[in-house]
């Protein structure tokens, strides 16, 4: 006797939701690529019972069979009652974005189907901590083991989102690789580290693991950063210096209030990372009565983003990296991928003129460096 249950890589509960305007009772991303679905009606009712169950072929109609069978083909139910993607509880949206809320279930339903642990950084979960005002993100961020991060990227791929053409992908200094949206129209940035900590990449990601919460994203169980954790890790985004493109960087005062919110924790979180020596000025203005011992120096990672010229900044990168990586650096710094050299003309509005002639172009701007 078949026993039916319902699967999916989210879902969320729309009646009542203030935006609603085509009726959609079950918003649901499948367990298969695709986009999300709505359900309206019997069908909505339908996986609201399976989501209940399990549910019997005995007790269904004849039209009902059919229906479930459907779903089960669509990715949206299952005969496994052990079904890793089981679903037991819908959830109304607390994001302003349901589509973003889905694209965090998916993210991490796809890792756990992959074995790959993720931790989501930064977003609305800024805003529920009390960390940051503005509620809404327009991109995804996600932290990953380094070694871990192509096998997210390629994951992901069959879901609808492409790496952007990246000078740099592969090199460890690299901290995230963007990876652009198709038809969800949501950016989702992969992590491997975050500037400004001296220790290693390996060592920061487990202890960012001992350091998360769970938050519940479209009915799917999320990591992200606890408070003190996630405090430090913007404290670094918003100091995070970038002299060559003239972004200036946050005000000390500014983030020791934020630094506030995660409280001592904070303070340990950030010495645990090392990331004391970028943080000492605005730590001391949260903390002034604490003392502490700085036993690491500011991170080239974080160094090389100081500087305003390109040649000294790369030649910070480059004496960071391990020997087995300068070849590559030198490689795509003098003589970058075709597809980079593309993308670079597009965003600067010009006309395509052959790789040949993008490739002098790219010369002669290192010349004038």
């Amino acid at each position: 006797m078949t026993r039916w249950v319902a699967i999916a890589y989210g879902a969320l509960d729309l009646r009542g939701w203030h935006e609603n305007h085509a009726g959609v009772e079950v918003m649901l991303l499948a367990t298969v690529p695709s986009e999300p679905i709505g359900l309206i009606g019997a069908p909505a009712s339908l996986w609201r019972r399976l989501m209940a169950g399990p549910v019997t072929d005995t007790v269904l109609t004849s039209e009902e069979r059919v229906l479930v069978r459907e779903f089960a083909s669509a990715g949206i139910a299952s005969d496994d009652e052990g079904h890793p993607a089981r679903f037991r509880r819908l959830e109304k949206p607390w994001l302003s974005s349901p589509l973003h809320e889905m694209v965090y279930a998916l993210v991490a339903s796809v890792a756990r189907d992959i074995q790959v642990a993720v931790v989501a950084i930064k977003g609305p979960t800024l805003h529920r901590q009390g960390l940051r005002d503005r509620e809404h993100s327009g991109d995804v961020d996600i932290w990953v083991h380094p070694d871990h991060v192509e096998v997210i990227c390629q994951a992901l791929e069959q879901w609808g989102w492409n790496g952007q053409a990246d000078q740099w992908s592969g090199l460890s200094f690299n901290h995230s690789t963007a990876l652009e949206p198709g038809e969800w129209g949501c950016e989702i940035d992969v992590h491997r580290h975050i500037p400004g900590c001296s220790e290693s990449d390996d060592a920061v990601f487990a202890s960012l693991m001992r350091s998360t919460a769970s938050t519940s994203f479209a009915g799917v169980t999320v990591l992200t950063p606890d408070v003190p954790a996630h405090a430090v890790l913007l404290a670094l985004h918003e100091l995070r210096p970038e002299a060559r493109h003239g972004k200036p960087p946050a005000q000390p005062e500014e983030v020791a209030e934020k630094l506030k919110v995660g409280g001592l924790d904070s303070f340990n979180f950030a010495r645990e990372i090392k990331a004391l020596a970028v943080l000492e000025p605005s730590l001391r203005l949260a903390y002034p009565h604490r003392a502490f011992v700085i036993d690491h120096k500011i991170p080239l990672n974080w160094k090389w983003r100081e500087s305003k010229g390109w040649w000294r900044a790369y030649w910070m990168i480059f004496t960071s990296l391990a020997p087995s990586e300068r070849r590559l650096f030198v490689q795509r710094a003098i003589w970058p991928q075709r597809e980079v050299l593309a993308a670079s003309d597009a965003r600067a509005g010009r006309s395509a003129v052959g790789l040949a002639g993008a490739r002098l172009r790219r010369l002669r701007k290192l010349l004038r460096w």
